[in-house]
């Protein structure tokens, strides 16, 4: 078979039309893409904000506990206050302690004090406070670390009292030279 034989049977190829084809077909691609990719912006921002609302509806507090202070055991010095500001009642709470020591940026804290959560049921204007260890993740000055062999011995001694006492006042300067934060991560509605 020849060449001409071939165009006669198939017919000639305009190529000038199958390349607007393709750059039209192109075209509504890109286009489709594009509107994709706003329309997934516009819900992706709509949810940020949403989750942004629920998390500025809790309040929370967190203080290191001075020396004698009977709110919490001597164990766990760290207060923790959460308030539901919100007109809904709140199922479950996620939340995170920073701890930071005065005039530094890095965040010290470790354990418990990251991203514990608590299925306390709040209502609206009600409040749950909670005691936490602190534990910090390099010693600073002298360690903040809560020894339960010493515990267990002061107790056994009937001094537990005494190293309760003992056990705050060694870690005051520790404990006056760092600073709390409270932040909320994740609040769930009943």
């Amino acid at each position: 078979m020849k060449i001409k034989d071939i165009k006669k049977d198939i017919g000639e190829i305009d190529l000038g039309k199958a390349g607007k084809k393709t750059t039209r077909f192109i075209k509504w691609a890109l286009l489709g893409f594009v509107l994709i990719v706003v329309l997934g912006g516009i819900v992706n921002s709509a949810l940020f904000l949403y989750e942004k609302s629920k998390l500025s509806n809790i309040k929370i507090e967190a203080e290191i506990l001075k020396v004698g202070d009977e709110r919490c055991d001597f164990q766990k010095p760290v207060y923790v206050t959460l308030t539901n500001i919100s007109e809904k009642t709140i199922a479950e709470t996620r939340y995170d302690i920073e701890v930071h020591r005065i005039g530094y940026s890095s965040d010290i804290a470790a354990n418990e004090l990251k991203w514990p959560e608590t299925d306390k049921i709040l209502l609206p204007g009600e409040s749950a406070s909670f005691c936490l260890t602190l534990d910090l993740e390099y010693p600073y000055g002298e360690s903040y670390a809560f020894n339960p062999f010493d515990a267990k011995a002061a107790s056994i001694d009937g001094k537990l009292e005494e190293y309760a006492q003992d056990y705050r006042e060694r870690n005051a300067k520790t404990i006056k030279d760092l600073a709390l934060t409270g932040v909320v991560t994740s609040v769930d509605y009943k």
